[in-house]
């Protein structure tokens, strides 16, 4: 394991040991903080790179080879209580005299999912729920959508540049962990040879949005393209110029 996925590896511990041991309320503090992984199948030699995006910046990922996955975390608003996954080959940015609209996706190249945590059994965020005395069994509803025809992409969207055939399934998760993404066990049989998976996923990331170049262009004055979207501006993360 690198020092890396160790000192993600630390941190979820520690949340772990706060929340169930010392009686911490994770959620009492401004941002919740979701770890999410990428299962790949125990018999690849390599992990290809894949880019994640989400509210306009590149997510960091942590490649675990030790365990073929890829490890990433995301942060959102304590009231937030759902999200959108998106798996798909490529994004385009709607540009408009020198305004970026929205961001679309080919429906037929991509798998969408939209998934909300509930407690026992009940849509509900965390901050809403009372004490009642009764233990809380956190578990995530993972719904199968599809894209609408127009192809806009909403705005609390993750964004997994990949090949959506390759994805198996989500499961599982809790109140620290999204649902997993599992890629198919014969997934290498699929792409033809390990040599052309990694080639293709290098192919997807270098044909994806040009996220310097969207950088430079003004944006948007929000407005509500329907009740569930809101204008999507991508920019490049701080972090990763230094």
């Amino acid at each position: 394991m690198s020092k890396k996925a160790l000192r993600l590896t630390i941190t979820i511990c520690i949340l772990l040991f706060s929340q169930k041991l010392l009686g911490w309320d994770i959620y009492s503090f401004d941002k919740n903080l979701f770890v999410g992984n990428i299962i790949f199948p125990q018999n690849m030699k390599d992990i290809p790179q894949i880019s994640l995006y989400r509210r306009g910046l590149k997510i960091k990922t942590e490649t675990d080879n030790a365990s073929n996955k890829i490890q990433f975390t995301i942060s959102d608003d304590k009231a937030c209580n759902q999200f959108y996954i998106l798996i798909t080959k490529n994004i385009r940015a709607k540009v408009e005299d020198n305004t970026v609209h929205h961001l679309t996706a080919d429906p037929n190249q991509s798998k969408f999912y939209r998934i909300q945590i509930q407690i026992n059994g009940t849509p509900r965020h965390p901050l809403t729920e009372k004490n009642n005395g009764t233990k809380a069994e956190f578990a995530w509803r993972i719904t199968p959508l599809t894209i609408y025809e127009s192809g806009i992409i909403p705005d609390n969207t993750l964004i997994i540049i990949f090949n959506p055939d390759y994805v198996d399934k989500l499961e599982g998760g809790n109140n620290l962990e999204l649902p997993k993404i599992v890629i198919k066990k014969n997934i290498l049989e699929l792409a033809g040879s390990q040599e052309k998976l990694l080639q293709e996923a290098d192919e997807l990331i270098m044909g994806s949005v040009d996220f310097l170049t969207l950088s430079h262009i003004k944006p948007k004055p929000e407005i509500k393209l329907n009740p569930e979207k809101k204008v999507v501006m991508f920019m490049p993360n701080p972090s990763d110029a230094a």
